[in-house]
């Protein structure tokens, strides 16, 4: 039996700047470094509105700083 050799994956740090949308950020970042598969191991920031539907929901909630 043979062993797969596994290499080690890559770690990205990326910031955003006030007035930049977070989704259309990540979409060009991760076209930008040719990922295929990739998870947020965690984030710090703020947002001024999201659109957010919890595991096991169903309905989308929406939030808008006042």
């Amino acid at each position: 039996m043979q062993e797969e050799v596994r290499q080690p994956q890559p770690f990205f740090a990326l910031r955003l700047r006030p007035g930049q949308f977070l989704k259309e950020e990540l979409d060009a970042f991760v076209k930008e470094k040719n990922i295929r598969a990739g998870f947020i191991a965690t984030c710090v920031g703020s947002l001024q509105r999201l659109h957010i539907r919890l595991a096991n929901a169903s309905v989308t909630e929406t939030k808008e700083e006042k």
